[in-house]
């Protein structure tokens, strides 16, 4: 007579027979232009003329690579029976298009790389659903512009690559939302009305009557000049991405304030020119992401007080051109604001 444990595994039986083939069957499917790795759970597909992505990629699919085919247009939810993707490669897929909602579904994807193809612009919300994603790799595209929220949905995103583009504009706007970004690579784009010299590493906009601190320099830019344009405010975070620049000119911009945190990401940078421009005093806050900073030049006549320093004149024996302060002997911790001295000889 049987026992209870044998009745129970009895009863059982049945209900999980029906299990076993069905997972099995959804592991083991492949497309036939595809080699599938099930025990690895990757997935390659590469160089095949693929016009759309397959349909019978298994849905347990963690890595999948489909560079080199023909995609041209990524459709909305292009890949919503994949969600356990954590890695997606299209490089060189002839990619024109990438819908709205394009990767809705794929809530684990941690590296999207769309380098080496033809996307000119991205809809706002084409990177939904992408929320754990910490690498985004866009070099060499066409992207010319980037719409204010276009990354407004990529909160764990560590690395950004937009290396090789057409970039001439990046609105104030436009990295909105990356709180976690620690790399930005924006090498080989030049605004316009602007000249990027890779050979020199310098940039320049000088004398175009820009309104506004232009965006979307060389990442290895190490002078940049910027003299006289027509920009009252730099705004905080102005020069983001600009971790190599040591030399900055600001000079006759009619600049009346520097933001807080204007100088967001200045690493290296070394040497500030703001002379002839309308500032009526100058915050730490202003210069705190450039702790490098040593020289400061800044008016032509005014000396300055600093958290009860005494003025610093300029030499009387000949009139300065440029008005001389070392950062260094400031104290960013104590110093809050730096202003002309009241009466100075």
């Amino acid at each position: 007579m049987a026992g209870p444990q044998s009745v129970s595994l009895v009863l059982l039986l049945p209900l999980l027979l029906p299990l076993g083939p069905t997972w099995h069957a959804a592991a083991q499917r492949c497309p036939q232009t595809c080699v599938c790795d099930n025990s690895r759970r990757h997935v390659a597909c590469r160089h095949q003329n693929l016009t759309e992505v397959p349909d019978a990629i298994p849905e347990l699919t963690q890595r999948l690579d489909l560079q080199g085919n023909m995609l041209k247009v990524i459709p909305p939810a292009a890949f919503q029976n994949l969600p356990y993707l954590t890695h997606l490669d299209l490089r060189h897929c002839q990619v024109e298009l990438v819908a709205e909602g394009a990767f809705r579904g794929l809530g684990r994807l941690l590296l999207l790389n769309l380098a080496s193809n033809h996307v000119s612009a991205l809809p706002q919300e084409a990177l939904d659903g992408l929320g754990s994603l910490q690498r985004l790799e866009l070099e060499s595209n066409m992207l010319e512009e980037l719409r204010p929220g276009t990354f407004g949905a990529l909160g764990a995103l560590a690395t950004l690559n937009l290396a090789h583009n057409a970039l001439v504009y990046l609105p104030s706007m436009a990295f909105q939302g990356l709180v976690r970004m620690r790399w930005l690579q924006l090498s080989h784009n030049c605004p316009r009305a602007c000249v990027c010299a890779p050979e020199s590493r310098h940039s320049g906009c000088e004398g175009q009557g820009l309104r506004a601190v232009p965006r979307g320099f060389p990442n290895d830019t190490q002078l940049l000049d910027l003299r006289r344009n027509h920009f009252p405010l730099v705004p905080r975070e102005a020069f983001l991405g600009l971790d190599l620049l040591v030399s900055l000119h600001l000079q006759h911009c009619g600049i009346t304030e520097l933001e807080a945190d204007a100088l967001a990401g200045l690493g290296s940078l070394i040497y500030l020119y703001l002379s002839d421009n309308r500032l009526s005093g100058l915050s730490a806050a202003a210069l705190e992401g450039a702790p490098r900073l040593g020289y400061l030049y800044w008016s032509t006549t005014a000396s300055y007080r600093c958290q009860g320093l005494p003025c610093a004149p300029c030499p009387a024996s000949s009139p300065c051109t440029y008005r001389t302060m070392l950062w260094n002997t400031w104290s960013p911790g104590s110093c809050q604001a730096c202003r002309p001295c009241a009466g100075s000889t």
